[in-house]
Formats: C-alpha cells, structure tokens, sequence
C-alpha cells in the first residue's frame, strides 16, 4: 500500500475519531443549550399560612389558588452550573403566564472552630420559558451542601406568594463522560500509531532491494 494513501487513511481516522468524541462531550457534557426541555421530575412547593392578626377581625379575602411546581436539571443539584425551573399552573391544570418571579439561593456555611460564617446569597433571574407556564434560572453554584431556595411570586391579578425550599447540592468531581472521551481520544491515537507504524514497516519489507 502506498505510502501516501497509509498517510491520508490515518488522517481521516484521527479526524473521524475527534469529531465524535467532541460531538459527545457537547451533547452530553453540556445540557440545556438547545432550548427548554421540561424536567422530568417537578416538586410541588407549598405556601405558608398567612400571618393572623389577632387585635383585629378582617373579612376573609376569596384568592385564586395557584400550583407552583419545582424542578432542577441536574438533580440534584451540583457545584458548577445548574438550572432551577418553576412550573406555575391553575388547579385545573392550565399555565399560567406573565407572572414576576424573583428567587435567591441561600446558603449559610459553617467552618470547625469558626462557627457560623456569612451567608452566601445568590439572585436567579427567572425569565419565562418559550413554553407556557415555565420560568427558569440559572443557577452557578461554588460550594456543595444545603442551600435554601427563597421565591417571591406576584401574579397577573396582582396576588403575591412566597415560596421557600431546602436544596442539596453534591460535589460530582470530575465529568466521568468528558474524561472517557478524552481517554478514547487518546487510545484511539495510540492504536492508530502502532497500526500505522507495522503497516509502514510491512511496506518497507515487500520493496525488493536496490529500488
């Protein structure tokens, strides 16, 4: 086989290899980039109950329910970047749009001998999603362990709501899937450098000798 053609075949073969690893990293490695996808899993969030001012009677005011709904990709969540959504529906299951919604990560860490340390706040730009009824955030995260989700809610008649929510967030280390496909890049570079070099060493051998 000419030496050339052995040259051309190794190249394509390395391109071919790089570009289905670099596809996988991208596709797997780095979720939520190609538009909203709904989360799998959705935690309904409960409000708490009004606070009752005893020294004076008010009428009851008649308010519409609203189902707030909690998701997270990944989930849990994880030290780097993260998405929180809010699914926001009628009982009857209808979305429910134009709603402004302002949330804040909390976390209020504790080192050994130092006690509590100052609590670690993080606004979440909620903007609504293309599809009815979400709204989602980002979220980058620098430190695992509890984080507390605080939500204020107003809606399209003016009623407002406040949420709040517990949230683990785990340290995964690092992406096992980036690294599988840097280490298939790699022996996938060695096998082809072992195939390329018998194969160019076979060629040497066959060419008769004076040539």
């Amino acid at each position: 086989m000419p030496t050339g053609r052995i040259y051309q075949a190794a190249v394509i073969a390395a391109l071919a290899l790089f570009f289905f690893a670099n596809l996988s990293i991208n596709t797997w490695a780095s979720p939520g980039k190609k538009g909203h996808e709904e989360p799998q899993a959705k935690q309904d969030l409960v409000a708490p109950p009004p606070l009752q001012d005893s020294a004076r009677e008010t009428e009851p005011q008649i308010k519409r329910e609203y189902r707030v709904q909690l998701a997270t990709t990944p989930s849990p969540l994880v030290k780097g970047k993260n998405k929180v959504s809010l699914y926001i529906s009628t009982p009857e299951g209808q979305p429910v749009e134009n709603v402004l919604v302002k949330g804040v990560l909390r976390m209020e860490p504790e080192m050994k001998g130092h006690g509590k340390m100052p609590a670690i706040l993080l606004d979440l730009p909620f903007a609504a999603q293309a599809e009815p009824g979400w709204y989602a955030s980002g979220a980058v995260l620098k430190h695992d362990g509890s984080w507390s989700l605080e939500l204020a809610l107003v809606y399209p008649d003016g009623q407002e709501q406040s949420f709040a929510s517990d949230l683990a967030v785990i340290d995964e280390g690092p992406n096992k899937l980036v690294l599988a496909a840097f280490g298939s890049i790699i022996a996938g570079a060695i096998l082809l450098a072992q195939v390329l070099k018998r194969t160019l060493k076979t060629s040497d051998e066959e060419v008769p000798a004076g040539e």
